[in-house]
């Protein structure tokens, strides 16, 4: 009975709350979808107010598609695609701007609302609206472009700390990294050195229990184009972990790599193919399942990667495989799914998951780990799989817009009904 007056309850309030609020729409203006998981969707809606907001793509006649990737200098491209829909299905459109890597979250949001605008104009120039349009044009004085004296490499360092405890726990984990890239249409140079310590403490009847873990590595990544399919190039990578028991490992890999897609199309689908061979040579803390501390290893790998964002949706999917060439059977393959589907009016479908086949954990530490060192996670544990998934629906109906922004009390909810049995 509670369940049923509850039910009962909430529906009261939604009739209520339908019949005394409403949206105005403006029926001259196209109704838009815009497509985007990142961006700030009440600016947006504050800021571009000549069009109606629509919550699902079907019942809009502007379709926006907006994704993103890095630049060379830290940046990030933009790419703003415009589907028309309805009687807008004759145009489309698509703009691409940048920001820097320095811009703030405000800076970035108001470039997006700027070729936002701009890319709306061609679907509203037929329409009453382009009436209450202004257009402005502010020309900037000419700058003379001076020779680049860092000739495009771009240098971050990061420094970070995470601390917290109460009364029968500490932990702390501080973490640094200094990397320099260079990025070019020709080449692609990337080199990082990093450093991690993590520490953890417990109290068990008035004993403390601490465990901690510490890593540090150099890497580099070197690619060069070949075509707008092909690319050839190579890692190369230093590195110590007390989780993986290894003192020290010493690895370089050359690999080449083909897109079915040219590259410049990257941001809305790609299917890969990378190949990589490599030797190491590796020290280890303590002697190891295979009575070794230290051993040199060939290997090679594959990694096919998919990618497609499309207006019904998007997919990720990436299959890695490697082996070492000494022993097939000791292998690895990973493959890794991100599935965001649209299936019909207002309902959609995300799907997330990976699973890792693993039978090449050479770095083992040959004396069984006691209950603290399980318990504690001090070190890597044999195992033959991982997996991870994550799933979940949505379905939404009623009014189709969402023009209106309220900011009161935030984004949280304002009504929590619980029920108790």
């Amino acid at each position: 009975m509670k369940f049923k007056t509850a039910v009962f309850l909430i529906l009261i309030l939604l009739s209520v709350f339908s019949q005394s609020s409403s949206q105005e729409t403006d029926k001259q203006a196209p109704k838009v979808f815009i497509d985007c998981q990142f961006c700030d969707m009440d600016f947006i809606r504050t800021e571009v107010n000549f069009v109606n907001y629509v919550y699902d793509r079907k019942n809009a006649d502007i379709h926006i598609m907006v994704t993103k990737r890095t630049t060379g200098s830290g940046g990030t491209e933009y790419t703003l695609t415009y589907l028309g829909q309805n009687s807008y299905q004759a145009k489309n459109d698509t703009i691409v701007f940048t920001t820097n890597n320095d811009d703030t979250e405000d800076i970035v949001r108001k470039k997006l609302v700027k070729y936002l605008k701009a890319g709306l104009i061609p679907f509203i120039s037929s329409t009453q609206i382009i009436n209450d349009i202004n257009i402005e044009y502010t020309k900037q004085k000419d700058v003379m472009i001076k020779k680049d004296r860092w000739n495009n490499w771009v240098f971050r360092t990061r420094i970070s700390g995470w601390f917290n405890g109460e009364k029968s726990s500490r932990n702390r984990n501080i973490y640094g990294s200094f990397s320099a890239d260079r990025i070019t249409e020709d080449w692609k140079m990337r080199f990082s050195i990093d450093a991690s310590y993590n520490e953890n403490k417990y109290q068990w009847q008035g004993d403390w229990i601490k465990t901690s873990r510490k890593s540090k590595g150099i890497s580099g990544t070197i690619v060069k184009s070949i075509s707008d399919h092909w690319s050839i190039g190579g890692y190369t990578k230093i590195n110590s972990s007390t989780y993986q028991n290894t003192k020290a490992a010493y690895r370089i890999a050359p690999a080449v790599e083909f897109d079915i897609f040219p590259y410049s199309e990257s941001t809305r689908k790609e299917f890969r193919f990378l190949y990589t061979i490599g030797a190491k040579y590796v020290y280890y803390y303590a002697e190891t399942i295979y009575f070794k501390t230290q051993e040199a290893l060939f290997d090679e790998s594959l990694e096919i990667a998919l990618k497609f964002k499309q207006p019904w949706g998007t997919i990720e999917t990436s299959i890695e495989g490697s082996h070492y060439l000494h022993d097939f059977n000791k292998n690895y393959l990973s493959i890794n799914t991100n599935l965001s589907l649209r299936i019909f009016k207002g309902f959609s479908i995300n799907l997330y998951g990976g699973i890792s086949m693993i039978h090449n954990q050479l770095n083992l530490r040959r004396e069984s780990p006691n209950k603290e060192d399980v318990l504690l996670r001090r070190y890597a544990l044999e195992t033959n799989y991982n997996y991870w998934t994550s799933i979940g629906f949505s379905y939404s109906f009623g009014s189709i817009f969402n023009n209106i922004v309220n900011p009161r009390f935030g984004s949280s909810s304002g009504t929590t009904i619980i029920i108790m049995n």
